[in-house]
C-alpha cells in the first residue's frame, strides 16, 4: 500500500462515526450495593441485658406477723394494796389518852452524837394556845399518828422522831429537826428539811405569841397551812418569823442548844457529825 492510501485511512479511523467506541461498562447503578465483603459478623455487643436486678423485689418485708413475744414481761409484781389515806390530825384528847396526870405537858429529848449523850432538853408544851400543834406533835411522839415513809411510801403507825436527826444548825439562830427522810439516812444531807409526814395542818396564829426570846419551840413549814412533823428551836429572839410559824412550846438548856448549833456543818446547814434524837418523852405533871 502507498503511503498515500494510508495517510487517507487514517482519517476515517479517528472519525466519530467511523470508530464505534464501545462504552466502558457502565457502572453499577449507584443504588446497587457495592460488591463488598461481608460485614465482619457484628456480634451485636453482648447486649448483657443491663443486670436487670429483679428489682430488688426483697420480698415484701414478709414482717414475720410482730409476732412480738407474748409481752412476757415477767409476771406482773403483785400489785401493792393502795396506801391508806392519812390519818386526820388527831384531837387532843386522843394525843393524851393513856398518860398519867392531868398538868402541864412537856417533851424531853436526849441527844446522842457518835454514839455518845450530849444531854437531854426538855421542852414545856402549849396545849391552851395551839391545841393543834401540840396534839400533832405527841401524835407522832407516841406512835398515835400515822406518817408516809418517804423511803418507801408506805404508810406507818409508830413513833417517828426517835432516831432522826438534827437536820439544820445554825449558830445563835436555831437547831431544827423533824424530816421523816432523815432517819440515820446520809441523804437528807443533801436535802436537808425537804420531807413531811404526808399531811399537813392549819397555822394557828396567835398576836399574843411573838419571837421575842430564845428557847421557842415552833413548827417549820413551806408556807401558810403547811405545818407537819419539823419543829425548831430558836436561840435568840427572831421577830420577823412572828406571824409565820406556829408557837407551841418554851424549851430550856440553852447551853447545850447553843454548843450543838456551833457543830461543823455542811453549805446546806446540815451537820457534818449527824446528832441523833436517841430517845423521846411525853411527860405529864399530875396536876
Amino acid at each position: 500500500m502507498t503511503p498515500t492510501v494510508a495517510l487517507l485511512l487514517l482519517p476515517a479511523l479517528l472519525s466519530p462515526q467511523a470508530a464505534t467506541l464501545k462504552e466502558p461498562a457502565a457502572a453499577p447503578p449507584a443504588s446497587a450495593a457495592p460488591n463488598l465483603p461481608p460485614p465482619p459478623a457484628v456480634q451485636a455487643p453482648a447486649v448483657q441485658a443491663p443486670a436487670v436486678q429483679a428489682p430488688a423485689v426483697s420480698a415484701p418485708a414478709v414482717q414475720a406477723p410482730a409476732v412480738s413475744a407474748p409481752a412476757v414481761s415477767a409476771p406482773a409484781a403483785p400489785a401493792k394494796p393502795a396506801s391508806p389515806p392519812p390519818a386526820a390530825p388527831i384531837s387532843l384528847d386522843a394525843a393524851l389518852a393513856g398518860l398519867k396526870g392531868t398538868g402541864a405537858l412537856s417533851v424531853s429529848f436526849e441527844l446522842h452524837s457518835e454514839g455518845k449523850s450530849l444531854g437531854a432538853v426538855r421542852c414545856e408544851l402549849w396545849p391552851d394556845k395551839a391545841p393543834q400543834a401540840v396534839a400533832t406533835f405527841i401524835g407522832l411522839s407516841r406512835g398515835l399518828v400515822s406518817w408516809k415513809d418517804p423511803h418507801g411510801g408506805e404508810w406507818k403507825k409508830k413513833p417517828l422522831y426517835e432516831g432522826l436527826i438534827l437536820h439544820r444548825v445554825i449558830a445563835d439562830f436555831l437547831i431544827q429537826g423533824g424530816d421523816p427522810k432523815c432517819a440515820g439516812d446520809t441523804q437528807c444531807m443533801f436535802s436537808p428539811g425537804s420531807g413531811d409526814p404526808g399531811f399537813a395542818i392549819p397555822d394557828e396564829p396567835r398576836p399574843d405569841l411573838r419571837f421575842d426570846q430564845p428557847g421557842l419551840l415552833a413548827l417549820s413549814n413551806k408556807g401558810p397551812n403547811t405545818g407537819g412533823s419539823q419543829f425548831f428551836i430558836t436561840l435568840r429572839p427572831t421577830p420577823w418569823l412572828s406571824g409565820h410559824h406556829t408557837l407551841f412550846g418554851q424549851c430550856d438548856n440553852l447551853p447545850l442548844l447553843q454548843k450543838v448549833s456551833q457543830v461543823e456543818t455542811y453549805p446546806n446547814d446540815a451537820p457534818k457529825t449527824p446528832i441523833v434524837i436517841q430517845k423521846l418523852t411525853v411527860n405529864r405533871k399530875p396536876k
